[in-house]
């Protein structure tokens, strides 16, 4: 009951799980969806208000101009051409303006409402300027013939003021007495002439009093018509509520998610293609130098010889190869090493196949005290001694490696060997004297830098080094020279001249099918030691193989 309650508990908690998952999930998505939809409306309509703007102000010159040959047609137009103009003008004001009414209503739904509306008053202002204008000009033409009326009017007053002031100095000649006796016709007569001619003063004077008002009028109108100019001021509003708008969509547009990422790809969108152009070209470019100028160089370099003056003898090979003189197959996918109370036996624990359960076994902590980095870094470390007091046989095989095999060089005393440690999984040696290992550097020479191997771990007898290979491990008496695949190269006898030589083709070499270099191994005295199929876990192209064939690269300047 227990076990079931359980179940039950787990089974739930699980889809409970995976129900806010899903949510979370869902929510997420939807959040995401939302931004990014208002993204792309913002952008939308940020970029229709900016070609409304551009729009606006392109119609502001174009319309000066229109508007500007128009009423200079107009100002030499009659009265009924002006009334006409005008009358043209409110039809369409009327029209735009019942135009925007309804855009107003539809400017609050989206940006094209709110566009149309500010075009349709930004056209109502320029028409009503335009209004403006040609009433100015009716007016001064009605000004012009009121001028005309008055001047007229006024000359009519001048001429009877005159014509008055004659017959007042006539009558005042032909009776001289007569008009200063009081209560005589002719004195009545005088006095009425008098005061005709101080009305008709009065009257002249009113008309030339307007005649200089509607002449001033008129010089203003004149002046105030002579050119058509758009007033700015008044269409300036429309462009700051533009602009308005402009800056608000811009301000979302800034606190959308969408726009932020997307920001902040494209600032640097160009240095990381630069960066990405640079990953890809680079190492083209350094591979066609060392291919087409440091190779060559290297080849014609004389050769490494470590240590010339001892032995490169292999037990069971001979010198020169007594097994038909060629290359010898030394490995199988396992083999039985024989342990006696004389000889230890140090092997990787996933070697280890199976062994006799008489005698005894330890951990050996590291293959060299003298080289513990190297020890680790090769993989050699938390190995296992095995000791016996008689002949037991163990076998060593690969038990994780599909495609290893193992071989055994049995070195004697006298003889050297170089070894690459990644390929070495144990030693047999002797329990009185442990295996001699030594790192030997070469910082002079090409060959060592083109190869980045810089160190070399020289392996002295007597031991036998069990090493593997992938699909096989053979040994070749170097002779009077072989070349083989840098990349299957496991060791040599120290005494052999070791260079390198360019592989053949560079397209092979570009992308990853070939090492640059191929080892060259050359000497009557000596073998070198290679695996059947190297690198099978590289990844080859172009570029190499990223971090990965750096840290090879770094080990392999210490011999490793």
């Amino acid at each position: 009951m227990q076990w079931l309650i359980g179940q039950a508990a787990r089974w739930i908690v699980r889809h409970l799980i995976s129900f806010l998952v899903i949510v979370a999930i869902l929510v997420i998505g939807k959040f995401a969806y939302l931004e990014y939809s208002n993204h792309l409306s913002l952008r939308q309509d940020l970029g229709m208000l900016q070609a409304a703007k551009a729009e606006i102000e392109e119609r502001r010159t174009s319309m000066g101009r229109e508007f500007s040959d128009r009423i200079s047609k107009l100002k030499t137009a009659s009265l009924e051409q002006l009334d006409y103009r005008i009358q043209a003008i409110d039809r369409d004001l009327k029209g735009k303006q019942e135009q925007k009414v309804n855009a107003h209503v539809l400017s609050a739904l989206s940006a094209n409402g709110q566009i149309e509306r500010l075009k349709l008053d930004f056209d109502i202002k320029l028409l009503q300027q335009e209004r403006g204008y040609v009433e100015q000009l009716r007016a001064r033409l009605v000004g012009r013939n009121d001028l005309e009326t008055s001047r007229q009017k006024h000359e009519r007053a001048y001429r009877e003021l005159k014509e008055n002031e004659i017959l007042l100095v006539q009558f005042k000649q032909a009776h001289p007495t007569a008009i200063k006796i009081p209560f005589t016709k002719e004195r009545q007569e005088f006095q009425n002439l008098e005061v005709k001619n101080k009305n008709l003063y009065d009257s002249n004077h009113q008309a030339f009093k307007e005649y200089e008002e509607k002449k001033k009028r008129l010089a203003a109108l004149n002046q105030s018509t002579q050119q058509f100019e758009i007033q700015s001021v008044q269409l300036d509003s429309v462009l700051r509520e533009l602009e308005s708008a402009i800056a608000k969509h811009r301000d979302e547009l800034g606190r959308n998610w969408v726009s932020r990422l997307s920001g902040s790809v494209q600032e640097v969108i160009l240095t990381a293609f630069l960066v990405l152009l640079g990953i890809v070209i680079t190492p083209v470019a350094v591979k066609i130098v060392f291919y087409f100028v440091l190779a060559p160089l290297a080849s014609r370099l004389p050769p490494i010889c470590l240590l010339p003056n001892t032995s490169g003898y292999i037990e069971g090979l001979g010198v020169n190869g007594q097994y038909g003189g060629g290359a010898t197959k030394i490995s199988a996918v396992s083999q039985e090493v024989r342990v006696d109370a004389n000889h230890e036996l140090i092997i990787h624990p996933e070697y280890l196949q199976s062994s006799s359960v008489s005698g005894w076994k330890e951990t050996k902590w590291l293959l060299s005290n003298a080289y513990p980095m190297s020890s680790l870094a090769s993989g050699m470390v938390a190995l296992t001694c095995i000791r016996t007091e008689q002949i037991e046989s163990v076998t060593v095989s690969a038990t994780k490696d599909p495609l290893s095999e193992i071989g055994v060089l049995a070195i004697p005393r006298g003889s050297a060997i170089v070894l690459q440690p990644r390929n070495l999984v144990g030693v047999l040696q002797p329990v009185e004297s442990s295996f001699r290992m030594i790192r030997l550097w070469r910082f002079s020479s090409l060959h060592a830098w083109l190869t980045l191997q810089l160190g070399y771990f020289v392996f002295h007898g007597p031991v036998d080094l069990i090493v593997k290979g992938c699909r096989g491990v053979r040994v070749e008496p170097s002779g009077t020279g072989r070349r083989v695949n840098q990349a299957a190269t496991i060791g040599f006898s120290a005494n052999v001249k070791y260079s390198t030589f360019r592989c053949e083709t560079f397209a092979s070499y570009l992308f990853g099918k070939q090492e640059l270099l191929n080892d060259s191994f050359a000497g009557d005295a000596g073998f070198y030691i290679y695996e059947e199929m190297p690198n099978h876990d590289q990844r080859a192209g172009i570029a190499g193989r990223g971090l990965e064939g750096f840290t090879d690269s770094v080990l392999k300047i210490f011999g490793i």
